[in-house]
Order: structure tokens, then C-alpha cells, then sequence
């Protein structure tokens, strides 16, 4: 890899440690020749110099350690010095580590699979600003865009992976707000329900929705519930008398599956043992995810639309910033 310069910020950074190394230097060679003699204590003095100068030289060697290392990986210079340029901004903006910020490039690089040299700086740029603010780590946050990019990839496609991970930064911010849940929590969410979701052409707004709400009083068990119910939906509806697909055969949304319902049995569940009955023949267990949907439908509806907002990382830098 070609010697990548180091930046002005991370020059001023080292240059008053390094002018205290240069006083020492010199305040040794101006001292007497009786000095000299005393040999233990010119190694002293020697070794005191040497550690000052290599305390101050220490982050741009790991800086410049980190970079070839990536490069090692196959990450071109030009990608390099982005992130090199966005490493130290982020340091200064956070107080975070520029060398972390760098050294996550490789993981980011490997877990979203495609990225140009032009899309890595901004998506490396997006993942450790969603760490930062969720108070996680950039390995974590790579492994969950990943699945994530995997699991919604025509939306990546048809967004651009930059604004993908972008808009996916805020819904994870948005997530950690109103539901409280980790980013794992909801990795593992996204993992437990296998895929139902996008499977019956559920977009991601409604699926984090959804596992969203269930989580706070299914736990655990808010992704089986949810898989149930989504492969038994249509069928379920049928002995219900109900309709839960469009002209086009298409599932119909979860509001509007659970408004269908209430055109049934009526705006709440409550003390009416017949429905509770019926909905337990029509879904099995999974007739919890109704249960527990029934008369939070606006909710939910209010919740699908926030997630859908698009504001690039204006949420997640808010979050951040912060802390």
C-alpha cells in the first residue's frame, strides 16, 4: 500500500507531546559534561526522552498500523483515506477511538457483501455512528447490517446501500426509543420469525413494527408467535368467514387484517369469550399475535409510518450526540 499521509487534526494531536520530547532532547544536550559522567543518570534521562517521544508517536502508529492493515485485506487507498478523513472527525465529534473507527472497516467490508470503494467509507461512516449511539460496538453493528442487508436485499438495491444503511441506522434508533430493545434483541427477532415476513411480502417498517410490540409482552416468544400466525394467516381467516388477502392474492398488512377482525368481533377482545374462542380455532397459539395486536391497531399503524420516515442519519447522529 502507498504511504498514506497523515492528516493536519491527527499532526496537532502529536504536536505538543512531541515538542515536549524536542525540550527534553535539547535541555539534555545543553547540560554540563558532569552530567554526562553520572552514567545512571543520562540512561535515565535517555530512556525518559525516548518514552515521551514514543508515547507521542503512538496514535499515528497504530492509525498507520490499522490502515495497512486494512489495506492488507484489499481495501484500496482511496477508500482508506475516507475513512482515515472520517475517523478523526468522528473522534473529535465523539471522543471515540479513530484507530476502532479504521480497524472496523474490515468487518463492515466482509459482512455487507458488494460494497464499492465509494460506498465503504459512507457505510463504515453510518455503522459506528449507530454503535456509538446505541452503546454498542462496530463488529456487533456490522454482523446486524449484514443480516440485514441479506434479508432485505432488493430494498438495498432499490434504495442504494448508503441510504440502506442509512435509513436502517435511524429504525434501529427509532426501535431503541420507543420499544427499548437492543440491537441483538432484535437481530435475534428478525432471525427467530426465519424470514415469514418478507417470505408473504411484509416490508421491514411492519416487521419491526410488529416483533416490536409483541416483544414487549410476548418476549422470547414473539418471533415463533409471529411466524405461526403469518403461515396460518390466510387460513386461518377463512374459517372466519375472512378474506386476508388483496385483488392480487397479495397478504394483506397487519392492520388491515386485525381492522377486518374488528369489523368482526368488535373494537376490543375484552370479555368476549366467543371470540377469543373462535380466534383460538382459526390460529392456534399464534392467535396471541392477535390478542396482543387487537386494540393496538392505530399504535401499530403510527409505529409502521414513524420506521418508514427517511432522514438519512439525522436520528442517529441526534442520539449520539447525546452521550
Amino acid at each position: 500500500m502507498k504511504q498514506l499521509d497523515f492528516t493536519l487534526s491527527l499532526i496537532d494531536k502529536l504536536s505538543r507531546p512531541l515538542k515536549q520530547a524536542q525540550s527534553s532532547v535539547t535541555g539534555f544536550a545543553e547540560k554540563s559534561k558532569a552530567a554526562f559522567m553520572q552514567i545512571g543518570g543520562g540512561v535515565l534521562a535517555l530512556a525518559g526522552t525516548g518514552m515521551a517521544i514514543r508515547g507521542a508517536l503512538s496514535p499515528a502508529i497504530e492509525m498507520y498500523d490499522a490502515l495497512n492493515d486494512a489495506a492488507s485485506k484489499g481495501i484500496d487507498d482511496q477508500a482508506l483515506k475516507a475513512v482515515q478523513r472520517d475517523a478523526l472527525r468522528f473522534s473529535t465529534t465523539y471522543g471515540a477511538s479513530a484507530v476502532e473507527f479504521v480497524q472496523s472497516t474490515e468487518s463492515i467490508n466482509s459482512a455487507i457483501a458488494g460494497l464499492t470503494g465509494n460506498e465503504l467509507p459512507k457505510v463504515t461512516k453510518v455503522a459506528n455512528t449507530l454503535a456509538f449511539a446505541l452503546k454498542s460496538t462496530a463488529a456487533e453493528t456490522a454482523e446486524f447490517m449484514g443480516q440485514m442487508f441479506g434479508n432485505f436485499s432488493a430494498d438495498a438495491e432499490r434504495l442504494g446501500r448508503v441510504q440502506f444503511a442509512e435509513q436502517l441506522a435511524g429504525k434501529m434508533v427509532y426501535m431503541r426509543k420507543v420499544f427499548g430493545t437492543e440491537m441483538g434483541t432484535i437481530k435475534d427477532l428478525m432471525e427467530g420469525a426465519r424470514g415469514v415476513g418478507t417470505n408473504y411480502g411484509v416490508g421491514l417498517d411492519e416487521q419491526l413494527a410488529v416483533l416490536g410490540q409483541l416483544n414487549r409482552t410476548l418476549g422470547t416468544e414473539a418471533s415463533s408467535a409471529y411466524e405461526g400466525f403469518m403461515t396460518g394467516a390466510i387460513e386461518g381467516g377463512k374459517k372466519l368467514g375472512l378474506s386476508f388477502t388483496d385483488a392480487t392474492g397479495k397478504m394483506l398488512s397487519m392492520p388491515e387484517m386485525l381492522i377486518k377482525l374488528q369489523g368482526k368481533y368488535g373494537k376490543s377482545l375484552e370479555g368476549n369469550l366467543k371470540a377469543q374462542a373462535e380466534l383460538d380455532a382459526a390460529f392456534g397459539d399464534s392467535s396471541a399475535v392477535v390478542k396482543h395486536l387487537y386494540g393496538n391497531v392505530a399504535l401499530l399503524q403510527r409505529n409502521i409510518t414513524e420506521l418508514g420516515g427517511s432522514d438519512g442519519l439525522k436520528r442517529t447522529q441526534e442520539m449520539a450526540s447525546k452521550l
